[in-house]
C-alpha cells in the first residue's frame, strides 16, 4: 500500500513539475480502490492544512490531490465523487 509520504518521498525534486505529476499519475494508476479513497482523503486533508500554514507542501498536496481525483474519474466516469476528496 502507497502512502502519501511514500510518494512525496520518490518524487523526483529537480525533473520539475511534470516528472512529479507524471510519478504521482503512474503511483496511483497501481493503487487499488481503496487506496486511492484513502490517499485522496489525505491529499486532501494535507493540502487543507498547508494552505492554513501556509507550508511549500500545499503545492505539492494539491498536485496529489488532482491525479486522486483525475484517477477515480478515469475509473468511474459515472460514479463521481462530487469532491469528496
Amino acid at each position: 500500500m502507497a502512502t502519501m509520504s511514500g510518494i512525496a518521498s520518490k518524487l523526483p525534486s529537480s525533473d520539475g513539475k511534470k516528472a512529479e505529476t507524471d510519478t504521482v499519475r503512474e503511483r496511483m494508476s497501481k493503487m487499488s480502490d481503496g487506496e486511492l479513497l484513502r490517499c485522496g482523503m489525505r491529499a486532501k486533508l494535507g493540502h487543507e492544512q498547508g494552505l492554513k500554514t501556509g507550508e511549500v507542501s500545499a503545492e505539492q498536496r494539491a498536485t496529489e490531490l488532482s491525479e486522486a481525483r483525475l484517477e477515480w474519474n478515469r475509473r468511474y466516469e459515472k460514479m463521481p465523487l462530487r469532491d469528496s476528496f
